[in-house]
């Protein structure tokens, strides 16, 4: 998580098992870091930072050791907010006066590549668990809603949200993504059909809580989810009332929602 307290400047790593915060930039101390996320294998850590006037993005150890390096340094504000399940792609978005917040992705040894580089601003994307499609936030239609195309090749999208939402996050196993509208967070089904398509459920309510929203500059999800989908971890604010997780929240996952993409067109809920 990322700090922009004065005394608590930086990148931290919070245990949630033993309630301890340890700082992992020492040497960062002049800029503000935010927009971390975690490799997919667990190693690194990939974050924003200005500490050297604009946003870049750097890469760190996540226990600790050696230093930040940077990772991406363009003329433009850049942030990261995703990666591809193989760790091969990094997918980020960028700020220009020409075309406002776009998404862009760095593959591996390679420059980096626009995907959605339009006049509406696009963020808060994230690459599905199976690395086939990317959620993100558009404001195309004169409000901030929640879209899907296909990944890495981009194509036909697909709208999630039906009434306005942002900050969209996966489940671990691909088949259920949540969002956020205002205080609401919402869950719907997603499901693979009989020709590779993608099928997209109706939003549903989860929980209302008052919890820390994202900037409008990247829209990533300022949450994150259980292995399970049964727990949510947010950052509170002044308006929070106190924790609040899934469990205590009537929430009944699909009966299918666990089987192998190859079986789940098959699978009748009984």
């Amino acid at each position: 998580m990322g700090s922009q307290r004065r005394s608590q400047r930086g990148l931290w790593v919070f245990d949630l098992d033993r309630g301890t915060s340890t700082p992992l930039l020492g040497d960062f101390l002049e800029g503000v870091e935010g927009g971390a996320i975690w490799s997919p294998d667990g190693s690194t850590i990939t974050f924003g930072s200005s500490r050297a006037g604009s946003w870049d993005i750097y890469r760190v150890r996540a226990d600790g050791s050696g230093t930040a390096e940077p990772q991406l340094v363009v003329a433009d504000d850049v942030r990261p907010v995703s990666w591809s399940p193989d760790g091969s792609t990094l997918v980020y978005v960028t700020e220009s006066l020409e075309t406002g917040v776009d998404i862009w992705t760095l593959e591996r040894d390679s420059e980096p590549t626009p995907f959605l580089a339009t006049s509406p601003n696009e963020g808060g994307a994230s690459v599905s668990p199976d690395g086939r499609w990317l959620v993100y936030v558009s404001d195309q239609s004169g409000r901030r809603e929640v879209y899907l195309q296909p990944f890495p090749a981009g194509g036909e999208r697909v709208q999630v949200s039906t009434r306005g939402g942002t900050e969209p996050r996966w489940s671990r196993d691909g088949y259920e993504l949540y969002f956020r509208r205002g205080d609401l967070l919402h869950a719907v089904s997603t499901d693979i059909d009989t020709t590779g398509g993608l099928q997209v459920g109706q939003p549903e309510v989860l929980f209302e809580a008052a919890f820390e929203m994202s900037t409008p500059y990247n829209m990533m999800a300022n949450y994150d989810v259980g292995l399970e989908g049964d727990r949510f971890l947010m950052v509170a604010n002044s308006s929070t009332t106190g924790p609040l997780d899934a469990e205590e929240q009537p929430h009944r996952r699909h009966p299918c929602r666990h089987r192998p993409l190859a079986l789940s067109a098959a699978c009748t809920p009984p």
